[in-house]
């Protein structure tokens, strides 16, 4: 015979329903990927967002269920392309800073000043000879 003394019994949360378009783009609960494995994505997304990570996530394209996966495991694993070229399921690595170039600030001025053209006054010298004359 077997006595069971306690016994729970918790509700499980409903699951998010995440809607897959295109090849790139997923998006549920108010977030939106484009990425290479957009599933996994939007899973760390979500769990930045304040999800819970053992919430379930179901991806759907149209009406058909593609993944059924939870937030914590899809968040560990990305796609990349294997040598023969056929992608598999890796494990997510995030990208350091020292991976990433430094942003370039493209309306900076010149460092240097740029020299004119011969024959052509600077600014500088054209307002220098406007007071000797």
């Amino acid at each position: 015979m077997l006595y069971i003394n306690r016994l729970h019994l918790a509700a499980s949360p409903v699951p998010i329903r995440a809607t897959l378009a295109g090849s790139c783009q997923c998006s549920a609960a108010g977030v939106s990927v484009n990425a290479y494995a957009p599933v996994c994505a939007l899973a760390r997304a979500l769990i930045a967002a304040a999800h819970d990570p053992n919430r379930m996530l179901e991806a759907y394209r149209g009406t058909t269920l593609c993944f059924r996966v939870p937030l914590a495991t899809a968040a560990k694993l990305t796609v990349k392309d294997d040598k023969d070229g056929v992608p598999r399921f890796k494990k997510f690595t995030p990208f350091t800073a020292d991976r990433v170039a430094p942003p370039i600030a493209p309306n900076d001025p010149p460092a240097l000043p740029v020299p004119a053209a011969a024959g052509e006054a600077t600014s500088e010298v054209a307002t220098t000879e406007a007071r000797v004359s």
